[in-house]
């Protein structure tokens, strides 16, 4: 996601752009399935598929509770959270009244 993405070469082999609407279903059905969002920005990653690194990359990923290493990490290791910083501009709105915090 970002604005660099729009440098990728996106074959149909490999994926498509899609519409803000098509993307949100998807973000719905991966959390339906119990499935973890997390969004960030690997300073390489950019780079790893080939786009100028400029700060507007960013990755949306999803992954299982029981694999992601990621949430491992944060829930385990206090310390790694001083390598995660806000993204300025970035902005995550919670629907109070939709969310269950699962259970906590």
């Amino acid at each position: 996601m970002g604005q660099d993405t729009l440098n990728l070469l996106i074959t149909k082999d490999k994926g498509h752009v899609t519409t803000k609407e098509e993307a949100l279903e998807r973000v719905k059905l991966a959390i339906q399935d119990g499935l973890i969002p997390l969004i960030g920005r690997a300073m390489d990653e950019a780079v790893g598929f080939g786009v100028e690194d400029t700060g507007k990359f960013f990755s949306m990923c999803f992954c299982c509770p029981c694999c992601c290493t990621n949430v491992r990490n944060v829930k385990h290791a206090s310390s790694i959270l001083n390598f995660f910083h806000k993204i300025e501009g970035f902005e995550v709105i919670i629907d109070k009244e939709l969310c269950v915090g699962w259970g906590e």
